[in-house]
């Protein structure tokens, strides 16, 4: 799979369930590092699933993680808040700072220590549930708007640094 916004999201924004000028500014868009292989460490890997609308269709992981927090076992490798997020309403080109996430811990993909990929992350908008909390994008390692994919966390900082047009454009 490759860079995609969730159909789900597009959808809210055409029937306008979801107001697209509340991203512009905004201080709970989360972003999430994520394994998509079911092995070792990692119990129920996220994978992308065009029928997900919500954070909790994606994994039973409760949301309010904080920043560089980690729950491998459901697929969350690391987690945290975007910053400077700014959509141009121009051209809808949605972009935000880089993201580091810091001192990432290495954990078992099926092959042993320190075998895990973070091979994706995905981009959300945290409400106050899970099931509140609408997916925007998948973004992963076969995809063009973020590079440092896939990773293997080694308990250092993972750096990843979006596209210079933007994350996605709408």
């Amino acid at each position: 799979m490759a860079d995609t916004l969730y159909p789900k999201f597009k959808k809210n924004l055409l029937w306008a369930n979801t107001d697209i000028g509340n991203l512009d500014g905004a201080t709970n868009v989360r972003i999430a590092l994520v394994a998509g292989v079911q092995a070792g460490d990692v119990t129920t890997a996220i994978t992308y699933d065009a029928a997900d609308e919500t954070w909790a269709d994606l994994t039973s992981q409760a949301i309010g993680l904080a920043n560089n927090a980690q729950a491998i076992s459901n697929g969350v490798v690391s987690i945290h808040t975007l910053t400077d997020v700014a959509l141009n309403t121009a051209n809808g080109v949605f972009d935000a700072s880089n993201v580091t996430f810091t001192t990432v811990a290495a954990f078992d993909g099926g092959g042993g220590a320190g075998t895990g990929v973070a091979n994706a992350v995905v981009i959300f908008l945290e409400g106050g549930t899970a099931a509140a909390s609408p997916l925007i994008a998948w973004l992963d390692d076969a995809g063009t708007a973020i590079t440092g994919l896939a990773v293997t966390p080694n308990d250092t900082d993972i750096n990843l640094n979006f596209s210079d047009s933007g994350i996605f454009e709408l």
